[in-house]
């Protein structure tokens, strides 16, 4: 007999809300967390979301759905990992419950300015030449990378280019220019070709977690924290950070250096390990951890406010801020 978990996610499959006012967006986040408690994959959840959804007001985006799955199964793993009253609790998180806290009092204090000044890179050139700065840094000019828009599709030639004519564009005249800009970036390098989306394997994309070609960052990213505690935070933790982002809102956005040999590397190491066991129970963005998670791009405006994506901290192949 299926268990709460595998019942309560098929009545939920079972009676869908309708979108378009009937609570689908709702019941988007409640899939992903009633998913993860019954073990199904993420993939798989978004097929069934997918199956089930009946037709409403509008037809959501294959990103709205899955975004919603995808904070619900990172809240449910948050509860799992750092809250409530399972044993699992105490067994699977690797650090104390109050981890964050230890860390942002030890921190306390810090500034922009003060991470600045501890910059490998001098940050000692115009907000808006960060772009290109971080990208001359940090990989290679034969290298792929996605830029673009959060529900932009890749496209070759316009969101996925070579980091040696990404760097040509903005170093050009018109790098920012009105109605188009360039907020995000999947921090990891592309292949530069096709492959099936992990969501919906008969469609093909130029980004997604198929298309990474090299593990080499993972990007931590605070939803609840404040900026200051999050300042205090990057003081003071010793992981390898290769670039620091102020996104223009509430988030200080890390590119850690991680550089895994492959996929199962990835998975092992990154999603299950230090996301699981030490970062989602210090208030880590549990989203985060799939490889083809977008960041931030310094030197870049917000399409929602106009404000400056500021680069804080630079260190190609990663390095502590307190080091």
């Amino acid at each position: 007999m299926p268990n709460k978990h595998v019942r309560m996610y098929e009545a939920l499959m079972e009676n869908f809300p309708a979108p378009g006012g009937g609570g689908a967006h709702v019941a988007f986040f409640k899939a992903g967390a009633f998913g993860y408690k019954a073990n199904v994959p993420e993939n798989q959840i978004f097929a069934d979301v997918r199956k089930n959804l009946p037709e409403g007001g509008r037809t959501p985006t294959d990103d709205e759905i899955m975004t919603g799955i995808s904070k619900g199964f990172a809240k449910a793993m948050h509860a799992e990992l750092g809250g409530g009253d399972e044993v699992t609790v105490v067994t699977a998180a690797k650090v104390p419950r109050d981890a964050f806290e230890r860390l942002v009092i030890a921190g306390h204090g810090s500034t922009i300015s003060s991470i600045m000044a501890r910059s490998p890179v001098p940050l000692d050139f115009p907000e808006a030449e960060a772009s290109w700065r971080v990208l001359e840094a940090l990989y290679t000019p034969e290298e792929y990378l996605y830029i673009g828009g959060p529900r932009d599709s890749g496209t070759l030639g316009d969101t996925v280019r070579t980091v040696a004519e990404w760097i040509a564009k903005f170093k050009g005249a018109n790098a920012i220019s009105a109605g188009k800009v360039y907020p995000h970036i999947i921090v990891n390098p592309l292949t530069g070709t096709t492959a099936p989306l992990k969501s919906k394997p008969d469609k093909f994309t130029y980004r997604g977690d198929n298309t990474i070609a090299k593990w080499r960052f993972m990007v931590v990213e605070f939803d609840d924290a404040s900026i200051d505690d999050q300042l205090a935070f990057w003081s003071v933790i010793r992981l390898p950070v290769a670039a620091l982002v102020l996104s223009g809102g509430k988030s200080v956005h890390g590119w850690v250096q991680v550089d895994c040999a492959d996929r199962d590397e990835w998975e092992r190491e990154i999603e299950q390990d230090i996301f699981k066991g030490y970062l989602v129970p210090m208030g880590v963005d549990g989203a985060c951890r799939n490889e083809s998670r977008l960041s931030r791009l310094p030197g870049q405006l917000r399409a929602d406010s106009g404000v400056m994506q500021k680069l804080i901290y630079l260190a190609p192949g990663g390095k502590a801020v307190p080091a």
